[in-house]
């Protein structure tokens, strides 16, 4: 249960691949350990500005480092992919004080990007984090 959020995926379908962009931060990392504890597939990505490797132990998460604003290294790893859990976006919250811009371009083109390699990868669900996600970022 993420800020009030608990997304019940088993009434979808149980075999499910959910991919999670932002995987390697706080709340992509535990998203990860949540629905592989659930019995999902999962895999995501992250370009490492703020999330670390080491928030991902599990060995079952597939990896793939790489920034979501570039939509032509988002398109292949998000194949056959179900859901897309879009966690990720700029994580230096002071910044955006001193560069508004930068950071509402990154954010808005990283999620342009992740959303257009969803639909043209037939992704079932489609989920921005930025809505429900708890993270003074958004603020």
């Amino acid at each position: 249960m993420f800020c009030g959020l608990q997304l019940n995926l088993s009434l979808i379908v149980n075999s499910m691949h959910i991919f999670i962009t932002g995987i390697a931060g706080f709340l992509g990392a535990n998203l990860a350990d949540y629905y592989i504890s659930k019995g999902y597939e999962v895999s995501g990505c992250d370009n490492l500005v703020g999330g670390t490797l080491d928030n991902l132990d599990n060995k079952e998460i597939k990896f793939y480092k790489a920034n979501c604003e570039n939509l032509e290294e988002m398109k292949p790893i998000m194949k056959n992919v179900d859901v897309v859990i879009h966690a990720a976006a700029y994580p230096h919250e002071g910044l955006s004080s001193f560069s508004p811009f930068l950071i509402c371009k990154s954010n808005f083109i990283g999620s342009v990007s992740v959303f257009t390699a969803s639909v043209q990868n037939n992704c079932i669900l489609f989920l921005n984090g930025k809505i429900w996600r708890c993270k003074s970022s958004i603020y």
